[in-house]
């Protein structure tokens, strides 16, 4: 299968989650997202778990990019650049992030249902955890339990 369609799907599948919730997460609205014949979804991901595993999938693999990109920098190395971390991590959230978070947000709730879901949403908040944690020592500010 072609990787580039799939990633296209995907994303269109984000989209669709975090604009219609999950109820409105269906093979035919994520075709129509991402402009490709009907049937292309139902091929890639055959059934409303694979959608759910691939949205779930291409959301962690976003949040790693994310965080690689940050951990590849210096560091926050006072309160100051902390706090313009955080800001920075808000404003992705708030723009080109957002509809990663809303479906997350949303996967957290079927994850309710579904509990294999968790095994792929954890390491984000595990991750994010380690990360302010990390981020606080390097910023020079104490970090409690």
């Amino acid at each position: 299968m072609n990787p580039d369609r799939r990633d296209r799907l995907r994303d269109a599948a984000i989209e669709v989650l975090a604009r219609d919730g999950g109820r409105g997460l269906t093979h035919r609205a994520v075709d129509r997202a991402a402009e490709v014949p009907s049937g292309t979804t139902k091929n890639y991901f055959p059934t409303r778990d694979a959608v759910l595993r691939a949205v779930a999938e291409r959301c962690l693999e976003q949040y790693l990019a994310l965080t690689e990109q940050l951990a590849a920098g210096p560091g926050p190395g006072d309160r100051e650049a902390l706090v313009a971390l955080f800001r920075s991590l808000l404003e992705n959230v708030a723009g080109p992030g957002r509809s990663r978070l809303l479906a997350v947000l949303e996967l957290q709730a079927e994850a309710t249902r579904r509990p294999w879901l968790s095994g792929i949403l954890d390491p984000m908040a595990s991750g994010d955890f380690a990360g302010f944690e990390l981020a606080q020592r390097t910023a020079g500010l104490p970090v409690t339990p």
